[in-house]
């Protein structure tokens, strides 16, 4: 696969983090459905030297941030104390999308103009994750490597060696993907996101979160998609090239089956969650099935929310456990650290009933319209 131009296109929201996060008592303002960033320049020179009223904004900073209890309120300040209007305060706004709240605002990834973009760092890590899980679940070697990683999931020494095997066949997966190309400020939206409870049938833990809207394209450009499988004597390495038609149903096949088991846990499972989303997921899950028969478009997931099995090969071990109630599965996630949860009364960590056929029982929704996030479109743009 030479070098091609790609165009994305979000399906979802897709929020990919910078690391970073505003505070509602210094960097930004929600009003009237928007979040408006604050020109903390602006706010410097409208105080002057004015000691009162900086020791009074640096205090309601600090107490804020530190999760103190505050009356501080920094839209008041900016109208009440500095007469001055949001728009005057503010360097940009972007929708607020059914945000309420004075939370942690989670940033994306931008540049130093702050315009949005997609990392290639991160498409690229999403599909190599896919050429990974293929070479699972096609391959001999693969199918190998599953049976004695479940055969021998107490025995660490083995398991780190396994590791190491594995990670060397990710190493083989070569590819360029660039960045994506800028996008405008206003494509993005502040949305809050809920982790939905698929068992107790709850949203809870909200945080909000900046993300690219739905139906943003960009483009970037993909590259010499291959895999290293042998190196002669003299030195010269021989790859396997994968066409755009191979790539996209391997990316296609891994999406599939990761959301296959997701909504096969969630239907099972979820049988107290609100209809209105059950049948939301329902039809979303639906319409992933039929894109992902797509022979010339790709679809797949990026950034926060992807879910347990979109950031693992462990459906490749799922799959591959024929122990009666996925016992060798169950072995697996317990090594991972799951099956715990910290008792915040008794401060300390208890253990609780792991199911792995219930397992994740949590998945992140955008609220408004209860969809998971990340998924985009790749299509090729000039086709080989």
């Amino acid at each position: 696969m030479n070098e091609s131009a790609y165009k994305i296109t979000t399906l979802t929201p897709v929020s990919i983090g910078d690391g970073n996060t505003l505070s509602a008592f210094a960097d930004y303002v929600l009003e009237k459905g928007k979040i408006h960033y604050i020109n903390q320049q602006a706010i410097r020179d409208k105080m002057g030297k004015s000691p009162e009223l900086i020791d009074f904004y640096v205090e309601g900073m600090i107490r804020g941030k530190s999760n103190m209890t505050n009356t501080f309120d920094l839209k008041n300040f900016i109208f009440n104390r500095l007469k001055l209007t949001l728009q005057q305060a503010a360097l940009y706004s972007i929708e607020a999308k059914n945000v309420s709240g004075k939370k942690e605002f989670y940033t994306v990834v931008k540049n130093a103009g702050q315009s949005p973009y997609i990392p290639g760092s991160t498409l690229k890590g999403a599909i190599k994750t896919a050429l990974l899980y293929d070479w699972l679940i096609e391959a001999d070697e693969g199918q190998q490597w599953c049976s004695n990683y479940l055969n021998n999931i107490t025995n660490k020494g083995l398991t780190a060696t396994l590791d190491k095997e594995l990670s060397r066949e990710f190493d083989k997966f070569e590819l360029g993907v660039s960045d994506s190309s800028l996008l405008e400020f206003d494509t993005l939206q502040a949305i809050d996101i809920k982790r939905l409870n698929i068992k107790k049938g709850t949203l809870d833990i909200p945080q909000t979160r900046e993300a690219v809207k739905e139906n943003i394209a960009c483009e970037c450009e993909i590259r010499n998609v291959r895999k290293l499988i042998a190196e002669k004597a003299d030195g010269t390495k021989v790859y396997k090239n994968y066409s755009w038609e191979e790539l996209c149903r391997i990316i296609n096949t891994f999406s599939r089956h990761s959301s296959d088991a997701e909504w096969t846990i969630l239907s099972e499972t979820g049988k107290k969650i609100d209809d209105d989303i059950y049948f939301s997921l329902e039809d979303f899950y639906e319409d992933v099935e039929k894109k992902t028969e797509s022979s010339t478009t790709a679809y797949l997931r990026l950034g926060t929310g992807k879910g347990f099995y979109f950031n693992s090969i462990a459906l490749a071990l799922y799959d591959c456990d024929g122990t009666e109630n996925k016992g060798q599965f169950l072995k697996f996630l317990k090594t991972c650290g799951y099956g715990k949860v910290y008792n915040i009364k008794e401060r300390r960590v208890e253990e609780y009933d792991l199911n792995p056929n219930e397992f994740p029982i949590t998945r992140f929704v955008e609220i408004t319209e209860t969809k998971p996030l990340g998924w985009i479109q790749l299509e090729c743009l000039n086709k080989e």
